[in-house]
């Protein structure tokens, strides 16, 4: 009996690898066709597709027809339900056991589309079986028409859906449209040049554009699948911390896997070569910068990466871009993963108010401490525990990276209604105890990221601050990143002491003031040489290591900025590999107040 439950993932998985071709021969044993012969005259009669000597609906058909209904029921139809059913009767999915028997049909769907591989799919797959193999038409061309209005239909299901999960940028639901399309295109376009039939030159020129296309999807396809091979080879090579260990450990966990984390020391010849092939190849699979999100104060970073050569640095940077591991698309992961956040809350869990983006970043933070293979049933008190420990850690600084966000909401969402209350009010008064240690002068007290509106919160000067001009931006150590980095080394300040008094800068030299300025000032005192413009609130790209130049503008205009989260900020990272290896930039830190 332990041997039979050790196998039952190999029974449930070989059962669905034979399954399209068995629902096949099966559909064969009942498909007829219309004969034409000659009995004292024309006479059409129906004979077995498979076995024409066999006539149909006579006695020796009836046997194989038996057979192929009731393999048709029993098999083709009872596994996938069986599996379902079961599936669907576990009262924990993510529990380590359940997971390994089931896990392959489950892993990289999002919790509410579980079922996807078994219903969906599997309903995909059948129609095309039953087109091909019956008798629902008997002329290919419209069978054709019917291979492509399924994949119409199948690939318009997918992209409104999106069942899968979005990790790295929602590459599984990005392959599983691209793939779906290039089926639909290539059965559409095979119908229409049989219906038509077009001179022999266009057929050889639609001919040639559909190789192209299919051999360029699969070649995308496998690209990916190496890069995530060499991405889990250098997971596994270079360690993964255990619960117990330092958080700061995780703390770059995905810079690191970019390149000079490899130990060779007291490895066995394969081993040996396997880090080498991973050190080699990775780095274009990887992102060219990696977006990163601050969770403290200003801190600059030192260089962690290798120096790769200008060749393969531009490979990375194309590569990032056709694998879409560009910053541009982390951006849009954490948009996402905040907007399904807010959602989640909303719709799911009945929340009576829309979360601030520090709660997301604590719970960011705190998940990624959890174990593996976590059940369901643990994940809220593992969770309340290490958001516990995140009060007792005012003076910890963190980088958030845009997996973390995805990842937490997947992991939110698998909790339920009461779980999910208990955590958002574990937070909440997490983010209240930092603040009360902020308002009492605690000067190693944990800042909050992001900023919202607040009616409790007035960030205004007083009129003789105003009167006096006093200077909201200064060159204090906090403002580094506002110089070139010839300026830096040469200790130059910025700006002379005539411009600094013609320009009003953005933040007081006091890292209690609130922030002082309309957001349509905010909004246009900060551009890069790159031409952005840095908003107030908004999430911030670096800038590339050339002068950055501050504007400001002369008028002031009476402070209106509120916000909910005492004493917040967020700072954006873009590490990019350069000559001295990976280099920081941090976006400019916004400090606000207020009750989270």
């Amino acid at each position: 009996m332990a041997l039979l439950k050790q196998s039952v993932p190999v029974i449930w998985l070989t059962q669905l690898a034979l399954w399209p071709e068995l629902m096949s021969q099966f559909l064969q044993m009942v498909r007829c066709i219309s004969v034409r012969e000659d009995r004292q005259g024309p006479v059409m009669v129906q004979r077995l597709h498979a076995h024409p000597d066999v006539v149909c609906w006579q006695e020796e058909h009836w046997t194989l027809f038996a057979i192929g209904v009731s393999g048709l029921v029993l098999w083709c139809f009872g596994i996938p339900l069986a599996l379902f059913l079961r599936i669907w009767a576990l009262t924990d999915r993510q529990e380590p056991e359940n997971r390994r028997l089931f896990g392959y049909f489950i892993e990289g769907l999002e919790p509410r589309f579980w079922y996807w591989e078994l219903v969906v799919k599997r309903l995909d797959i059948g129609l095309m079986l039953l087109i091909a193999s019956t008798s629902v038409t008997t002329d290919d061309k419209a069978k054709l028409l019917l291979f492509a209005l399924n994949s119409g239909i199948q690939l318009a299901v997918t992209a409104w859906l999106k069942p899968y999960s979005n990790s790295q940028a929602e590459i599984l639901d990005f392959l599983e449209c691209l793939l779906l399309g290039a089926r639909f295109v290539l059965f559409t376009t095979v119908a229409v040049l049989l219906i038509f039939f077009p001179p022999a030159e266009s057929m050889w020129a639609w001919s040639v554009s559909l190789l192209v296309m299919l051999v360029s999807v699969i070649v995308y396809a496998v690209l990916h699948i190496i890069g995530q091979t060499l991405r889990n080879a250098a997971g596994q090579l270079g360690g993964k911390p255990k619960m117990g260990e330092e958080r700061k450990i995780v703390l770059c966990h995905s810079l690191a896997s970019r390149s000079g984390f490899l130990n060779f020391d007291g490895a066995g010849p394969l081993t040996k070569l396997k880090q080498s092939v991973v050190a080699l190849l990775l780095p274009l699979f990887q992102p060219e910068s990696y977006l990163a999100f601050h969770w403290s104060d200003l801190v600059f970073s030192q260089d962690m990466l290798l120096t790769p050569g200008w060749l393969l640095t531009k490979l990375a940077k194309a590569s990032a871009l056709l694998l879409r591991l560009s910053v541009g698309f982390q951006k849009e992961a954490v948009s996402k993963a905040y907007q399904d956040f807010v959602q989640l809350w909303l719709s799911d869990f009945d929340g009576l108010n829309i979360p601030n983006v520090s709660v997301l970043c604590a719970l960011a933070v705190a998940c990624r401490a959890l174990p593996d293979n976590l059940s369901n049933s643990l994940i809220c008190s593992f969770w309340k525990r290490e958001i516990k420990k995140l009060a007792a850690q005012a003076d910890s600084r963190w980088q958030l990276f845009a997996d973390d966000f995805a990842k937490t909401v997947q992991m939110f969402a698998m909790l339920q209604k009461a779980d999910a209350d208990d955590l958002m009010r574990s937070v909440q008064d997490m983010l209240k105890e930092a603040n009360s240690r902020d308002q009492n002068g605690d000067a190693t007290a944990s800042k909050l990221p992001f900023l919202t509106d607040s009616e409790d919160d007035d960030a205004s000067q007083t009129p003789d601050e105003a009167r006096a001009c006093k200077p909201l931006l200064t060159d204090s150590e906090d403002d580094a990143m506002s110089q070139t980095p010839a300026q830096a080394t040469a200790g130059k300040p910025l700006l002379a002491d005539s411009e600094a008094r013609a320009c009003k800068p953005l933040l007081t030299d006091s890292e209690d003031d609130a922030v002082s300025q309309t957001p349509d000032e905010l909004a246009s005192v900060v551009s890069t040489a790159e031409g952005e413009l840095v908003q107030a609130g908004a999430v911030m790209k670096a800038a590339s290591p050339k002068e950055v130049k501050i504007k400001a503008k002369r008028k002031r205009k009476k402070p209106t900025v509120q916000t909910d989260v005492k004493g917040s900020e967020v700072k954006l990272l873009e590490a990019r590999p350069g000559r001295d290896g990976l280099r920081a930039f941090l976006g400019r830190s916004f400090d606000r107040g207020s009750e989270a």
